[in-house]
C-alpha cells in the first residue's frame, strides 16, 4: 500500500476537507536570516518540479514567470567591487624599469 492511497485525517494545520486537484506553491525560508546554499538548492529543486502545473509554454522554453526570489547580498557585493576595483588599479600600473 502506498502512503497516498492512505486516507488521513486532519490533523495540526492539514484537513483533507481542504484538498483540491490543482497545485500550490514551493515556499522555501531560512528563518534565521542567515544565508544557506542548501535553501537555495533547495529551491532550485522545487521549482524544477513545478513544471507539471502548466507552468511550461508549449514551445518548452518559457514559462510564467515562477522563479526565485532571493535576498540580494549587497554587503558582499560591494565588497568584491572594491577588491576588483583596487586589483584593477594596480595591474593598469606600469612596473618600473629596473
Amino acid at each position: 500500500m502506498t502512503e497516498r492511497s492512505v486516507q488521513r485525517g486532519a490533523a495540526g494545520l492539514y484537513d483533507p476537507a481542504f484538498e483540491r486537484d490543482s497545485c500550490g506553491f514551493g515556499l522555501i525560508a531560512n528563518l534565521d536570516d542567515l544565508p544557506s546554499h542548501f535553501v537555495v538548492e533547495t529551491a532550485i529543486n522545487a521549482l524544477a518540479r513545478l513544471t507539471h502545473r502548466g507552468a511550461v509554454a508549449p514551445d518548452g522554453k518559457t514559462g510564467d514567470g515562477c522563479g526565485l526570489l532571493i535576498k540580494f547580498p549587497f554587503g558582499f557585493l560591494r565588497e568584491v567591487a572594491k577588491n576588483l576595483v583596487s586589483s584593477s588599479r594596480s595591474a593598469l600600473r606600469p612596473e618600473p624599469y629596473s
